[in-house]
């Protein structure tokens, strides 16, 4: 008689194995699913917890491992794991090339505020701890506009979109600011800024999209992700430094994610500086990523969360220099 059988009752062991294996079914159908339905708004949901199904996967394939469940269980088990981390790797691969900030280096700092919080002076001592070139701030209305008005005199460039919904919009510069408000038909605003920093022209975007909660609104943030990556394609010159930041609701193991990446030719920031969880901020098994910085010609120096400022989601902060401006190896 063996270990197991000996502490375990068949019956029970039996009961484990069929738990332990529709557990694993699930897993299979919420991390493969998303990735082969990608156009119906209730898979999409599913796409963006690869960690929580790693967390989920790893003590599961060693239980199954120790009560000696099938091979062929066990090789499923070994595919999905690789499968989920496929997706996690590129965030964590300590083989990126990570550079040092330097003080020269231009920092942004994007704040999704949300609408009805009034920790106005949470958000304050973020933005005066983290001193930022560009802020990002969404989530923008005017009861915001009031709140931080004696904290952002800092920027005297300013571009500002303050909404009764949850799609107001604004960016703040230390820096000569030239913007416009991009809209497309009932879509949410996004603000397209030219920003002059060390003698150089930086393109930068802060976006806010619909959160796909519903078929209809999970086709209108797919829609504004593509017309804007239309735009970049089409309008940007493909040497010039690009920043795009803000709530994408969507995170990097999407379908659609991935595609505005590569239709704007864009690399996601956090490549190389791990998870970085943003929402939804005080539970934290189920935090994601869906606040974002994209770059296009920029060396990510440094990229950090913020603390809590009362909001759902959490700060990112973003350090960035040109590419040419790499140091030289002596």
């Amino acid at each position: 008689m063996n270990r197991i059988t000996r502490k375990t009752t068949p019956g029970s062991l039996l009961f484990m194995k069929k738990l332990l294996l529709a557990l694993i079914i699930l897993l299979l159908l919420i991390s493969v699913l998303p990735h082969l339905i990608t156009n119906f708004w209730v898979a999409d949901l599913f796409v963006h917890f690869k960690v929580q199904y790693l967390a989920l996967l790893i003590p599961a394939g060693l239980l199954a491992a120790y009560i000696r469940m099938k091979k062929r269980v066990l090789i499923m088990i070994g595919l999905l794991i690789c499968w989920n981390l496929y997706f996690i790797f590129p965030l964590i691969n300590f083989l990126t090339d990570v550079n040092d900030p330097g003080e020269n280096d231009l920092k942004v700092l994007s704040i999704n505020l949300l609408s009805d919080n009034t920790n106005f002076e949470a958000v304050g001592a973020s933005i005066i701890q983290h001193s930022p070139d560009v802020l990002f701030l969404l989530e923008y209305n005017e009861s915001w506009a009031t709140g931080l008005e004696n904290r952002l005199s800092e920027y005297p460039y300013r571009h500002e979109v303050p909404r009764r919904d949850n799609f107001g919009i604004a960016v703040f510069s230390k820096y000569p600011l030239e913007c416009e408000t991009m809209t497309w038909d009932r879509l949410p605003p996004v603000i397209r800024a030219n920003l002059q920093y060390r003698e150089q022209e930086w393109t930068m975007f802060a976006v806010h999209t619909f959160p796909p909660v519903g078929q209809e609104r999970f086709r209108r943030r797919n829609e504004q992700l593509n017309r804007l990556a239309a735009f970049i394609e089409e309008h940007i010159d493909k040497s010039a430094p690009v920043i795009l930041g803000g709530d994408l609701n969507t995170s990097s193991s999407s379908a659609h994610f991935r595609r505005f990446m590569e239709n704007a030719d864009m690399v996601d920031s956090r490549n190389g500086w791990g998870i970085q969880a943003t929402w939804p901020v005080g539970f934290l098994p189920g935090m994601t990523t869906l606040d974002h910085f994209l770059v296009r010609n920029v060396m990510v120096t440094n990229r950090e969360i913020g603390p809590d400022i009362g909001s759902d989601h959490l700060p990112v902060l973003l350090q960035a220099r040109l590419v040419s401006d790499r140091p030289i190896d002596k």
